[in-house]
């Protein structure tokens, strides 16, 4: 079995991968975004893949684990915790406004 590494385009186009088209293989895949239909468009070129993996290069792997309720002031640094778990990556400011906005929203809500 042959172990795969690599952006995404190179593991779909890459010549010198053709040799493991055949192949029972493991892919992974490290482009920062997880590509659209991923597994299907690799299936295409490697239709014995036994595992696909997205690991961004990029991968945020420093998170914070509370063992304790956040309290509702830390909406800020909980979505961006949030968002760096989902995405692989640091939060966008941006990111972390929308997840802010909507927690208050959601507080007003709720009647909080």
């Amino acid at each position: 079995m042959a172990s795969l590494r690599g952006p995404f385009a190179e593991l779909l186009g890459a010549t010198e991968l053709a040799q493991h088209a055949q192949s029972w293989v493991q892919l992974t895949v490290t482009d920062d975004v997880r590509p659209e239909r991923m597994i299907p468009r690799l299936r295409e070129r490697f239709p014995y893949a036994l595992a696909f993996v997205h690991d961004p290069a990029n991968r945020v792997t420093d998170f914070r684990v509370a063992s304790t309720r956040r309290s509702e002031e830390d909406a800020r640094e909980l979505g961006a915790d949030f968002i760096a778990y989902v995405t692989a990556r640091e939060a966008l400011p941006q990111e972390v406004d929308v997840f802010e906005f909507a927690a208050e929203t959601a507080r007003v809500r709720a009647g909080a």
